[in-house]
């Protein structure tokens, strides 16, 4: 064919370049003219819809649950990640074998429930803090590739696609020093180093961002949707309100985009509780909006008393979480020989196990505790973490009483925003909204003066208090409160306004162990 256009005539040369040159002296309305004309043409349909038709048999396939294969830059295959969370990829060799420290949530895995359309596995997972020196010193690019943090979160990366990874420990994030922070020498289950220097100090603290920045720029370095986050919450305590903003804007887990894992330390309170917070939040944003509503402005959410709301809400909790591996619970996941992965990944207990699981226990005294008779034992780590509210080792201390309380109040208010004052998916618009849509109930915490009788779930929710939600929110107007789509405010106080049921910002922790 070359040599056929080289033998060309000189004539048919000149007419050539005569044509061409009239082509470029075309005016731009022409030349879309021109264009138009051009594909207009049959051979140029023909070949769109047979392009089309390829294109959508591909994505067909994918939606069937398929999955994505990763490529580095060079275009070389590096790992399978499922699109859907029951699908196990085949494993990286070095991603197969992740190492969890003794006695930590390993991996826990959240059940939607969608009604009417039943219970789905989502991405959104719970775990602990990867071992922090194991492979040190670290360097810029974190912990070294065979190290225990290196592989931990290679699995979660490779292994389940996870594409968010956020601590609650938060060791890189300078306001994280020097509370979660070991004094004396490096231990692997603690934060380590000074995230707010540089050096060999810094690097420690860094281990965890850097090791997940790394491992993304091995192989997706483009991928934009894989992202390192720290959101402090310190140990022992709800979380202040900027941080549960950050909180708020992640969502749609059934997506593989925006699959997170979220851990604390151990992995249970902390993690656990904000794993709840997306379960409730869910399950309201799925009902009809008559339920919506109910839940969020009602006294006790609807149910009749303080233990019933108790019950609901650990049954909930209960029902909606699960020790996960999908390599170990898929049978066609054949694991490489010697690779302990499936019972390695079961030693957790998220879920309560007692007789009348996912309920309340068949058996139990007035008080409507959920835990085993005495000598006091928890029925699980992650959901007893959560619910606990025996003081074991300080009887009629109410320090766990106060904790859940603030816990539960603080996602009460976020569920309230989610619906009333974004526009997420399943929010409650405008035109949709009842009248005293902005009253909420919250839980008065106990005192830690006076009297200290040991709270249970029939006494927990007792002192239910109504208040105006708005007046929590940031650039409030007065009328329909029109500009409310906004955070809840982080801090500082807000001089007093017309709207009624005012609440000063200091009350939130004192009466309600909201942190500000």
């Amino acid at each position: 064919m070359r040599n056929f256009r080289l033998k060309k005539s000189k004539k048919f040369k000149k007419k050539f370049i005569k044509k061409s040159f009239r082509k470029k002296r075309k005016t731009r309305k022409v030349k879309k003219q021109y264009k138009r004309k051009r594909k207009g043409t049959i051979k140029y349909i023909k070949k769109n819809k047979r392009y089309k038709k390829r294109k959508t048999k591909r994505n067909s396939k994918k939606q069937r649950g398929g999955m994505v294969r990763r490529r580095n830059a060079a275009g070389h295959s590096y790992a399978i990640i499922p699109e859907n969370p029951d699908a196990p990829p085949p494993l990286p060799v070095w991603a197969s074998r992740p190492w969890w420290i003794n006695g930590f949530t390993t991996s826990a895995q959240v059940k939607f429930i969608n009604l009417p359309v039943g219970q789905q596995r989502v991405h959104l997972y719970g775990t602990s803090l990867p071992d922090q020196i194991d492979g040190g010193p670290p360097g810029a690019n974190g912990l070294l590739r065979n190290s225990r943090m290196f592989r931990t979160m290679g699995y979660f990366m490779y292994g389940k696609g996870i594409r968010h990874w956020v601590s609650h420990q938060a060791c890189g994030d300078p306001q994280s020093y020097p509370g979660h922070f070991t004094r004396d020498v490096p231990h692997g289950s603690q934060c380590n180093g000074n995230p707010n220097v540089a050096g060999s100090a810094g690097a420690y603290a860094r281990a965890e961002d850097n090791t997940w920045i790394a491992l993304k720029n091995g192989y997706q370095a483009g991928d934009g949707n894989v992202q390192m986050h720290n959101i402090y919450i310190q140990d022992m305590t709800c979380g202040n309100i900027k941080n549960w903003n950050k909180l708020q804007s992640f969502g749609n887990f059934n997506l593989i985009n925006n699959s997170s894992i979220f851990h604390c330390l151990a992995g249970f309170g902390r993690t656990g509780t904000t794993l709840f917070f997306y379960i409730l939040r869910n399950w309201i944003r799925s009902r009809t909006l008559n339920i919506k509503i109910n839940c969020i402005n009602t006294i006790w959410m609807g149910t009749a008393n303080s233990l019933a709301l108790y019950d609901k809400l650990r049954e909930l909790m209960n029902r909606s979480i699960e020790l996960d591996c999908c390599h170990g619970r898929n049978p066609a996941y054949t694991p490489p020989p010697g690779d302990v992965l499936p019972t390695r990944v079961n030693v957790g207990r998220p879920v309560d196990s007692h007789i009348g699981n996912p309920g309340p226990p068949a058996s139990r005294n007035a008080t409507g505790n959920w835990e085993s008779p005495l000598p006091l034992q928890p029925t699980s780590d992650m959901v007893h973490e959560v619910f606990n509210l025996l003081d074991i080792r300080r009887p009629g201390a109410n320090f766990c009483a106060r904790l859940f309380l603030g816990r539960i109040n603080t996602i009460i208010l976020m569920i309230w925003h989610y619906h009333y004052i974004t526009n997420y998916p399943g929010h409650i618009t405008d035109a949709q909204r009842p009248i005293n849509w902005e009253n909420i109930w919250l839980y008065r915490i106990p005192s830690i003066l006076g009297s200290r009788k040991q709270h249970t779930p029939t006494t927990v929710f007792n002192k239910p208090e109504n208040i105006n939600a708005c007046n929590f929110c940031k650039n409030v107007t007065i009328g329909r409160y029109r500009g409310l789509n906004t955070n809840i405010q982080e801090a500082g106080f807000r001089s007093a306004s017309l709207i009624a049921n005012y609440i000063p910002y200091h009350y939130l922790t004192a009466r309600y162990g909201i942190i500000i």
